[in-house]
């Protein structure tokens, strides 16, 4: 059967996790997908990424139908994942997308009448008006008081948001919480921004927050809205938009549908409330298949070099190995996977492993050999690159229907 290992930074933990896994392994079906069978063409001749469309479009979908009786605008941030297959699928799907700048609105299909396109971009000018080209409504949230003075100098014909730092809007407490971030308007300094006299006189359509940690939760948003809810409470006509940003893949479905209806309890009907996920729609859809190029024996542990480079290929993704796990196995065996570039710290991780009897006949491992991760993420997809002669991985959009999307 095939399980998901992660990697670990130490032996005891390891056995730990393993020994879990395993055990909840022999209580369930084996893990499989599809994208298995490719396995037995042979070694793939490059680095790969393989993305599950099907999953992925499963998941906007069930976004969709949440949000549209709540009233929210559920958008695809861009920078996660400007692949053309991806973003038709958020077209026909989502509300609009997330763009930081001209080459990002390029990015999209030519015609967007009836999507919003959300702005948000560290640039100090931004000329607004060339992103509501292709018939689109638009919202840029500006983070800072250069960016607001600019934005009255030019004068654009799209609403604006104060974007405010999610740092000052949750509990130090709360597990995502962290101090410190290059992006947003204090909440002391949003509160004095509303009452200068060119805000007074032409105010923002709402606020703008994007809190980024890994470890946002759903008490984390709840703490936002409720912050936000009582700074917009300053607005003489109240907010048109509010813009809870991404960060949303530590939550569960249950938690997320909880979260936006506390947001719609929170702000009237008459106020659109954004969200931008960006990693959250690839969840448990992206692979990566890269071949064994190198291995070396160190005592206890086997070193495996692959074609697959975190740093070109794996970028900002947690990598998992998918591994043939034998029944009852009795042993553990360390191996440790590298990327084939020359920058030592080109590493994927190390793995405990399990097994019965001979380790190299039942993982299969050897020169040439075919490995398979799992829980890549879309933006690995942004950041795929070459470097040091390693080529880019090719992007596969696997889809059941048809076996390659």
């Amino acid at each position: 059967m095939l399980i998901e290992v992660k990697p670990t930074d130490s032996y005891e933990k390891g056995l730990t996790e393993i020994t879990a896994i395993v055990r909840a392994a022999k209580k369930k079906a084996a893990m499989h997908h599809p994208v298995f069978e490719t396995l037995s063409a042979g070694p793939m001749p490059k680095p790969t990424l393989v993305f599950d469309i099907k999953r992925i479009e499963d998941r906007m979908q069930w976004l969709s139908e949440l949000c549209g009786p709540l009233g929210v605008l559920a958008l695809a941030a861009v920078k996660s994942c400007p692949d053309p297959r991806y973003l038709e699928a958020a077209f026909k799907y989502l509300d609009g997308f997330d763009i930081s700048n001209a080459a990002e609105y390029a990015c999209l299909p030519d015609s967007l009448t009836d999507k919003l396109v959300s702005i948000t971009s560290p640039q100090v000018s931004v000329d607004c008006d060339q992103f509501i080209a292709k018939g689109n409504a638009a919202v840029i949230a500006l983070d800072s008081q250069a960016q607001l003075d600019n934005h009255f100098k030019e004068n654009p014909s799209i609403p604006y948001l104060l974007r405010v730092q999610g740092s000052d809007l949750i509990n130090t407490s709360d597990r995502g919480f962290y101090a410190e971030t290059r992006f947003g308007f204090s909440l002391e300094g949003a509160t004095q921004v509303l009452q200068q006299a060119q805000v007074v006189a032409n105010p923002p359509a709402g606020f703008h927050v994007h809190h980024g940690s890994e470890r946002n939760s759903a008490s984390t948003y709840r703490c936002i809205i409720q912050s936000l809810r009582l700074l917009a409470l300053q607005l003489r006509l109240g907010p048109t938009f509010i813009n809870l940003g991404g960060g949303w893949h530590g939550l569960d479905k249950n938690e997320i549908g909880e979260v936006l209806t506390a947001a719609r309890r929170a702000f009237p009907s008459t106020c659109s409330i954004i969200m931008e996920p960006g990693q959250w729609y690839g969840m448990n859809s992206g692979f990566a298949l890269g071949t064994i190029v190198n291995q070396v024996i160190c005592g206890d542990v086997i070193k495996y070099t692959m074609n697959l480079s975190s740093q070109c290929h794996l970028k900002w993704s947690e990598p998992k190995l998918v591994y043939p796990m034998a029944p009852r196995p009795r042993k553990f065996r360390e191996v440790q996977f590298f990327g084939a570039t020359c920058y030592e710290g080109d590493t994927v991780g190390s793995f405990l492993l399990p097994f019965v009897e001979s380790f190299d006949e039942e993982s299969g491992f050897a020169l040439g050999s075919t490995i398979i991760l799992s829980n890549i993420c879309l933006y690995s997809i942004a950041w795929n690159t070459a470097f040091n002669g390693i080529p880019r991985a090719d992007i596969l959009w696997w889809n059941d229907a048809d076996n390659a999307g």
